[in-house]
């Protein structure tokens, strides 16, 4: 009987049959842990009770989940709905600040008032400590129409960003009333005092808005699409928007100043010297701004992206009732730059120019050749037809 043979061939068909049984188990190891693992992500994470037994309830405190905010309160509400008297919760009292206005006035705002508004506080109406928590837009609330000059007694609503409680007097009233839906009706020359705090208890600080009534008036001799303004030895008329001159409209820019100018002699105007410009922004108690001394952020279009349609801001009017005289679009004027000949000023800032942007901000690195993204103009006339002129340029 021959023996098998026990050589080097042997030896690897034994190898090859071991490798196999391994991978062999291997394979089942593989497949019983795979298997144990997807039993244990299938099972419930209750704990075990008995056959019996009632399922088990699992209950979760939403109040002290990290994190947890409510929606963000919309800060932007558009000023016409913004009308409801909402109750006040009184958490302090509000700042007392007047606005530095009307220092040249015979009716001045008194420089201290230690007279407070009546307190209509109910906490029970206040919302939730989390609706209040992203509120970044500071409460802000202005008459419409604005102070200034009126050649007719004026019916005044308040409006602004989000509800608010509202509370207003006369310089002459001791006593402060609570704004409701009735506007309230100014027939004589006085300075109107307001405040408000929202339900979240935020407070914008006193304001003063101070209105000059003059009914003597009986026509005006600018064209209607424009504004008187008489300081001094100066007596012209200004239109009360920017180029096209049309409220809602917006207003042009990308012009060069030939073809501003240009534009304005096809309607019997003329671009504005820049003297004249500063003086129908400034008014006669020569305000740093259009609407007073001190600058107010949500006062013009100052700190925003473009510009807005002529009119959209009530408060960016001037004491003879131009609007728009404070950022929106720099204005050319018929004024060469004394700093450069070749120059002409344009004034008044515009929409992202901040503080910048007062009555007396003039530039002038802009060439009257060239069109410039935001620059535009606005016209103004002569009241009394000067030696000279076309009878295009009568009033």
């Amino acid at each position: 009987m021959e023996r098998e043979p026990n050589g080097p061939g042997r030896n690897r068909e034994t190898s090859r049959g071991k490798r196999r049984v391994m991978i062999l188990v291997l394979l089942l190891l593989f497949i019983l842990l795979l298997l144990l693992f997807l039993r244990k992500r299938r099972a419930p994470s209750l704990p075990v009770a008995a056959e019996n037994a009632a399922p088990a309830v699992v209950t979760v405190d939403t109040q002290q989940l990290p994190g947890r905010t409510a929606a963000p309160v919309d800060s932007v509400v558009a000023a016409d709905t913004v009308r409801e008297t909402v109750a006040r919760k009184a958490t302090t009292p509000p700042r007392r600040h007047v606005r530095p206005d009307t220092t040249a006035s015979s009716d001045t705002v008194p420089a201290a008032d230690t007279t407070s508004p009546p307190d209509s506080a109910s906490a029970d109406t206040a919302p939730p400590r989390e609706q209040c928590g992203n509120d970044t837009m500071p409460l802000w609330v202005y008459p419409d129409p604005s102070g200034g000059l009126h050649y007719r007694e004026v019916r005044v609503r308040f409006v602004g960003n989000r509800p608010a409680t509202i509370h207003y007097r006369f310089k002459d009233d001791t006593a402060w009333t609570c704004f409701g839906e009735t506007p309230v009706t100014i027939t004589a020359s006085t300075t109107l005092y307001f405040d408000a705090i929202d339900t979240c208890g935020n407070v914008m600080e006193r304001r003063a808005e101070y209105y000059e009534i003059e009914t003597a008036r009986t026509k005006s001799p600018c064209h209607p699409d424009m504004e008187q303004v008489k300081v001094g030895n100066m007596d012209f008329c200004i239109d009360r928007y920017e180029w096209p001159n049309r409220r809602g409209a917006l207003p042009r820019s990308y012009i060069s100043r030939y073809q501003a100018a240009d534009s304005c002699a096809t309607v019997g105007k003329r671009l504005c010297t820049a003297e004249e410009w500063m003086v129908a922004c400034a008014g006669p108690y020569t305000w740093k701004y259009p609407y007073g001394q001190r600058y107010e952020p949500y006062g013009c279009v100052t700190h925003d992206t473009m510009a807005a349609p002529s009119g959209s801001k009530p408060e960016c009017r001037t004491f003879f009732g131009a609007f728009d005289m404070s950022g929106n679009l720099l204005e050319w004027t018929d004024t060469r730059a004394i700093e450069n000949g070749s120059f002409s000023y344009v004034m008044g800032g515009f929409w992202e120019s901040g503080p910048k942007s007062a009555c007396r901000d003039k530039r002038y690195s802009y060439y009257p050749q060239n069109r410039h993204n935001p620059v535009g103009f606005r016209c103004c006339r002569d009241i009394r037809k000067p030696s000279g002129a076309t009878e295009g340029g009568k009033q």
